[in-house]
């Protein structure tokens, strides 16, 4: 995490702007979903960075890895509320993801726009499973 963060430094220090790759890059070092949080903050508010399917995608991933499976959800019924984000295989993949990984029991909330439905599970599994009815 510290070299990562000492080459942001000198890449801003140097006058170059991260990019989406420097965003995706850089949360897969982040050890906390605080972490990951304020990353998101920073690339959308200061860096300017564009939220394409995969720097969201490499948000839910990466979230579904440090096991805030309630930040991916709430990421995902944001964002799956966009057209441009709901028809992308790889943010739905993601999600998908972030249950196999996760072994939580707090409840799991999808909001599934298509079919209007409210998707609400204590397990992971399940929650899947109705997602995918």
């Amino acid at each position: 995490y510290d070299g990562a963060k000492d080459t942001i430094k000198t890449m801003l220090r140097t006058g170059i702007q991260p990019d989406e790759y420097t965003m995706t890059t850089f949360m897969g070092v982040m050890k906390s979903s605080r972490m990951l949080r304020k990353l998101w903050k920073a690339g959308t508010h200061h860096f300017n960075i564009q939220m394409t399917p995969t720097v969201v995608t490499a948000y839910i991933t990466e979230l579904g890895r440090v096991g805030d499976v309630r930040t991916a959800c709430q990421t995902f019924d944001v964002i799956h509320s966009n057209d441009v984000f709901s028809k992308k295989v790889q943010i739905w993949n993601a999600l998908l993801n972030v249950f196999a990984k996760s072994n939580s029991s707090v409840p799991i909330c999808i909001l599934a726009h298509e079919r209007g439905r409210k998707i609400v599970a204590h397990d992971n599994a399940i929650a899947a499973e109705r997602l995918l009815q």
